[in-house]
């Protein structure tokens, strides 16, 4: 069954990319906020249940899907990990395919035999294996951003509950302190963004977003030059969140990034 996509993130996809756009036209942009209902849903997906012989890397090859986005979708850091029966979600897929697992001769191995004939030469032993693929094929970037907030991870990246899910939610006490992930400059300090509560969103170097949500308050404004590490606003539980946490996202420019590939 394909997961409905959260219409909050698809109005915090619209801002984004109207950020990026008024940030290239003007020094000061304003805020016009987009309707849901103007918003076309984005992707879906199927699930491709991984069978004896697959790895991610032949699976993301048989769908035409990028290695590193199936891997933060599906929160897999090391790819020779995954296992008979897990469940991957494929975005973009219309259909489960079926994964070619093609056997290669990639080497030999030298075999003495018990008797070497009248040229003293040896035979050598074909050694069948499925084609490997190095785990590094990952990329992560660990501690090119600081956690925002010390708490627990209550809620992952990628599809969840149904939902796609494009970034974490971390739990803590109401009024714990919130800081910037890294220096930057606060491109939206509102409340505007329903279901969200109070949001700070701040453009990094590199062309790195990051958003927080769901505060209790916003310490930092637009336009407010911040460093990593300074405090920018508290936990709380506004716009829709049931309990204190904050919903923290990392773009790189407008695609949502696993940042648990970035956090140390």
């Amino acid at each position: 069954m394909t997961p409905p996509f959260d219409r909050e993130t698809i109005l915090i996809d619209t801002i984004i990319i109207i950020t990026a756009f008024l940030l290239s036209a003007c020094p000061s942009p304003r805020w016009n906020i987009i309707e849901e209902d103007e918003v076309e849903e984005g992707r879906d997906g199927v699930y491709h249940t991984v069978n004896r012989g697959e790895n991610l890397y032949r699976i993301a090859k048989t769908y035409n899907v990028d290695l590193q986005e199936l891997a933060e979708i599906n929160g897999i850091e090391d790819i020779s990990q995954i296992k008979v029966g897990q469940r991957i979600f494929i975005p973009g897929a219309k259909e489960v395919k079926k994964v070619e697992i093609p056997q290669t001769v990639e080497n030999t191995q030298t075999i003495e035999p018990e008797n070497k004939n009248q040229n003293n030469t040896t035979t050598s032993k074909p050694k069948k294996e499925v084609a490997q693929h190095r785990s590094d094929e990952i990329k992560t970037y660990k501690g090119r951003f600081i956690w925002p907030v010390n708490g627990k991870v209550i809620s992952y990246f990628g599809v969840r509950g149904g939902r796609n899910h494009k970034g974490i939610d971390i739990a803590a006490p109401e009024g714990t302190k919130i800081v910037a992930s890294d220096n930057g400059t606060v491109i939206y300090s509102d409340d505007k963004l329903r279901g969200y509560g109070n949001v700070i969103i701040i453009k990094h170097s590199d062309n790195f977003i990051t958003v927080y949500a769901h505060n209790k308050v916003n310490y930092a404004k637009e336009n407010d030059v911040v460093k990593k590490g300074q405090v920018i606003g508290e936990v709380g539980k506004t716009g829709n969140a049931e309990t204190p946490h904050l919903h923290f996202e990392i773009r790189d420019n407008t695609k949502a990034r696993n940042p648990l590939f970035y956090l140390p």
